[in-house]
């Protein structure tokens, strides 16, 4: 435990040390084959689990609507919260995402004319982007949907907040599920460490006035992030009662608030910009209309 303990510390450490996150894209995809795998191999088992009962319906309820209900809301927003990397992946996503969104069209003003809820991107940019957005949705809603559906039939009544502590030990398929959301752990560890990284960078910034961040003071709050990160996965054994802390705290915070604190932004930053557009054709509209008054 403690040389795996080590050596998943070295690794993470190395994984965020990158300044940009396309250094790890490789890594990222094997996550994501990871994740898919876990969720067709917890499928799969849940089903045999389940159909193995005399009755699979027994002790399974397909609709419960309680107060207990909400209990699994922050797991839900935990799933769906990738808010903390909008700004990274769209600074570092393509011009013409011609990888992602194979044939394109000749104009982003095509989606001009899709209905009045549709998305309008004005951009090739902003066509990758959603593209990236939906992506990331589809595959997280089926995976956490086979995977929370099957575990549910396979242990109605008693089933782990890890679902893999469920099955069997000796199950091959789930071992290597084990292994393989390790991984998805370990390619995953940038994405979660270079907004928190950039964050703080951020703070140095507005309250020390550090435009450029020295690579030691960068190499320090990795070391930072890594070793809090660490000692609440050795301290804490219980995945559910993370996910919901989380979720419940700084996850909701990013999906109910994150996204209008942007919107804001973005409409200071406009009406900032336009204001100071006009005030410098004013002043060059004064400035040129001061010659023709002296020479009437």
């Amino acid at each position: 435990v403690v040389v795996a303990d080590t050596f998943s510390s070295l690794a993470a450490m190395h994984l965020g040390a990158d300044a940009w996150l396309s250094q790890r894209e490789y890594v990222s995809a094997a996550a994501v084959l990871g994740f898919l795998y876990t969720a067709a191999a917890v499928s799969t088992r849940g089903i045999q689990a389940a159909t193995s009962r005399r009755d699979p319906m027994e002790g399974i309820s397909l609709f419960n609507f309680d107060l207990r209900s909400l209990y699994s809301v922050s797991i839900v927003v935990f799933g769906f919260n990738c808010h903390a990397n909008v700004v990274g992946v769209f600074w570092e996503l393509e011009h013409y995402p011609h990888r992602l969104i194979p044939r394109l069209p000749s104009s982003p003003g095509h989606y001009s004319a899709l209905g009045p809820l549709a998305p309008k991107p004005t951009t090739y940019k902003l066509i990758g982007m959603l593209g990236a957005i939906i992506s990331y949705m589809a595959i997280i809603l089926l995976g956490y949907t086979a995977v929370g559906v099957s575990g549910y039939f396979a242990f109605p009544t008693s089933v782990s907040s890890n679902v893999l502590n469920s099955f069997p030990a000796d199950d091959i398929a789930i071992q290597v599920a084990r292994a393989a959301i390790g991984g998805v752990c370990m390619g995953s560890y940038p994405l979660n460490h270079h907004p928190a990284r950039k964050a703080w960078e951020d703070l140095l910034d507005a309250w020390l006035d550090v435009r450029v961040v020295p690579a030691w003071l960068s190499s320090l709050l990795t070391v930072l992030f890594v070793a809090s990160t660490v000692s609440t996965a050795v301290l804490v054994t219980d995945l559910g009662s993370v996910l919901h802390m989380i979720g419940g705290t700084a996850a909701a915070f990013m999906v109910f608030l994150l996204p209008g604190l942007l919107l804001m932004n973005a409409a200071i930053i406009k009406h900032t910009t336009t204001a100071a557009g006009d005030a410098a054709a004013h002043a060059a509209s004064v400035t040129s209309s001061q010659p023709s008054a002296a020479a009437a």
